[in-house]
């Protein structure tokens, strides 16, 4: 076998390694892939809203993407809306705390909506698959995390009973945030449950206000 040869045959072992290398790589980041996937327009999965999107597409209600870090929404409002007054939809695929930073407070003080899907409460004993009644038909609800609401101040219940709230929101001067312990309200696997559709529709329309939804 002369030199040529024997580089050949191991430049097609260094190949071969490379590229084993990669799909190894590519195998072991499918799984964060996945997650950051859960709850967003672009999905088909089950978790995914892709068939929300459509829905509202279809029934002639624009939705803009946000891929961008909030601190810089403020700048992309456009000022022929309602003065720039938008409202956000975030939905997590991870559940996190209902609570906002300084930057999101002051967004929703300024007149903004908020609505958040996802937002974490303790697992109670509760059933964990109920029919909620809204204006727009019966909602599927599928968690057993109910969050209990106080008794006063400026939270109102927007879905659930009179003391665990599935859905809930909180005026903030001009602005208010919409919680909902669920990430799934309206995810693909709720296509057959109009209601749900509906209901998720029915929270993000506001009167002169343009829809995004958060993919960041």
């Amino acid at each position: 076998m002369n030199p040529a040869q024997n580089l050949s045959r191991r430049q097609m072992w260094f190949g071969a390694l490379v590229i084993g290398a990669i799909a190894l790589l590519t195998l072991l980041s499918a799984p964060t892939q996945s997650v950051s996937r859960s709850g967003s327009t672009y999905s088909r999965a089950p978790d995914g809203y892709g068939a929300w999107y459509s829905f509202m597409s279809d029934r002639g209600t624009p939705i803009q993407r946000w891929q961008q870090p909030f601190e810089q929404l403020a700048q992309k409002q456009p000022s022929s809306v309602n003065q720039g007054k938008i409202t956000l939809l975030q939905i997590n695929s991870r559940l996190k705390v209902a609570s906002l930073d300084e930057n999101q407070k002051a967004w929703v003080e300024a007149g903004n909506t908020l609505v958040v899907l996802g937002a974490h409460a303790p697992v109670t004993d509760a059933a964990f698959r109920t029919w909620q009644t809204s204006e727009v038909g019966n909602v599927r609800v599928e968690t057993r995390r109910p969050h209990y609401l106080p008794k006063q101040g400026t939270i109102s219940l927007v879905l659930g009973d009179r003391f665990r709230a599935v859905v809930w929101q909180e005026s903030l001067d001009q602005g208010r945030v919409v919680w909902a312990t669920t990430p799934h309200l309206a995810a693909n696997a709720y296509q057959d449950d109009r209601g749900n559709y509906e209901f998720l529709a029915q929270l993000v329309t506001q009167p002169k206000q343009s829809i995004w939804v958060d993919e960041s």
